[in-house]
């Protein structure tokens, strides 16, 4: 259970912020065994599986967008929407390509250390664009496919899904609030077919199929209140303090791991 609920609150901090869910539930498990309390690393399909708590977190915060989304037959803007979402969402099918990788990667710190760079030097770039205004409905199909490809990079883990994408969105122009909602809206179905998948791959006794529904409950409550610290963050700071964080996360992977 203790590794449920961790498991459960680093899923719902990290997911939507900028710093690599996926490579928290490497690196900080590991960290928190060198320090005493022993807690486990997840599987790949636990920690996919993990991912359906803060799917329900995205859907409930923006309902909006989901609702806008089911009136496509007479609504013009809701048609460019889905178009949006399906040539964003497109890309994610070459993760098939490199499971194995990715599934070799889950344990190895060094990797995700490797990672954790990678991300900091997106947020850096991501930080210099903030000053971008585009909004998000009157964005181009190409701009969604560049951005659905930059979310291709997130297999690994360490690489902080929502910030490629947030920053593949400014660097097409859109402002940081319409990129954050873009990202979010675009993490509904590669979230929802991940988790989906992991089911299919999980040992779903009842007693451990109860502990991992805790973990997605504590993933979900913590995940919508990080959607909203994000938000808020960003638009009094920008990405530069995450940039900040997950440098040292990496430097701590590669020194005390």
């Amino acid at each position: 259970m203790i590794n449920a609920v961790t498991w459960g609150i680093i899923q719902g901090l990290t997911e939507f912020l900028p710093v690599s869910s996926s490579g928290h539930l490497v690196l900080v498990p590991a960290l928190l065994s060198k320090m005493g309390p022993s807690v486990s690393t997840p599987s790949l399909a636990q920690s996919a599986f993990l991912h359906l708590g803060t799917l329900a977190a995205v859907v409930l915060f923006y309902r909006r967008d989901i609702g806008t989304l089911l009136k496509f037959r007479g609504s013009a803007g809701a048609r460019r929407l889905w178009g949006l979402l399906m040539v964003g969402t497109a890309p994610a099918a070459l993760g098939l390509l490199v499971e194995d990788l990715v599934e070799s990667a889950q344990d190895n710190t060094a990797a995700v250390s490797v990672a954790l760079g990678f991300t900091t030097v997106v947020l850096l770039l991501g930080h210099k664009l903030g000053g971008r205004t585009g909004q998000m409905e009157k964005a181009r199909l190409r701009d969604g496919l560049w951005v659905g490809l930059a979310q291709v990079l997130a297999f690994m883990p360490g690489v902080s899904r929502s910030a490629v994408t947030i920053t593949a969105g400014m660097a097409r122009g859109l402002s940081p609030e319409d990129a954050t909602r873009y990202s979010f809206l675009l993490a509904v179905p590669a979230i929802a077919a991940a988790g989906v998948r992991s089911v299919t791959r999980m040992d779903l006794a009842p007693e451990s199929l109860g502990t991992d529904l805790v973990g997605l409950g504590v993933a979900a409550v913590v995940g919508y209140f990080s959607i909203v610290g994000l938000l808020s963050v960003m638009r009094r700071i920008g990405l530069a303090p995450f940039a900040t964080y997950t440098a040292a996360l990496a430097v701590a992977g590669f020194y005390i791991l």
